[in-house]
């Protein structure tokens, strides 16, 4: 209310503002699927973390080594809380997941990575040839050994050897083991 001397203004207008809010950088986050340490972690998993306070966003990294992005290199995934790998991860590797919450203020300090290991996928092997004798060779010596390139993932091998297409006289599945 203005005033002077003669007295004070009268039928003056209130008038009214907000404040701003003052924002911070928002807070670190965790991975909460899979957790910190996980193992056997299925190799088309999302990543998933909690939310951070504060935060508008988030850039993860993601690699095979500490530190690494060679899954995810400061990728900005935006105000989500949920990471989908373009591809599978590597099978029985360990993972390490960096991810920084950010806002108009800032990005969050002091954040730790967090770690996981990938389960195993069995797999059945491929199929071998012989490598001696070759196949349809001709003048094998009869006291001549079997030999076969190694089957990618075998732990095994069972053979049949006959005189006749598909015959089983001389060996019948015989498991010969890991040779």
């Amino acid at each position: 209310t203005p005033y002077n001397a003669v007295g004070d203004a009268t039928g003056c207008t209130r008038e009214s503002f907000t404040t701003e809010t003052i924002a911070t950088v928002p807070n670190c986050t965790t991975l909460s699927m899979p957790l910190n340490n996980a193992t056997g972690v299925a190799v088309n998993s999302n990543l998933d973390w909690n939310a951070g306070v504060n935060a508008t966003g988030y850039r993860i990294n993601v690699g095979t080594t500490a530190g690494g992005t060679d899954i995810a290199d400061d990728q900005d995934v935006g105000n989500v809380t949920t990471f989908d790998p373009t591809t599978d991860l590597p099978e029985n590797t360990t993972i390490f997941v960096s991810i920084t919450p950010y806002n108009a203020v800032g990005d969050a300090t002091g954040c730790t990575g967090e770690s996981f290991t990938t389960e195993t996928i069995a797999t059945v092997p491929n199929c071998t040839t012989l490598s001696m004798p070759l196949n349809n060779a001709t003048g094998v010596a009869v006291n001549s050994n079997l030999d076969w390139n190694a089957g990618v993932n075998a732990t095994g091998y069972r053979i049949n050897v006959g005189t006749t297409a598909g015959g089983t006289d001389i060996a019948d599945n015989q498991d010969v083991g890991n040779v």
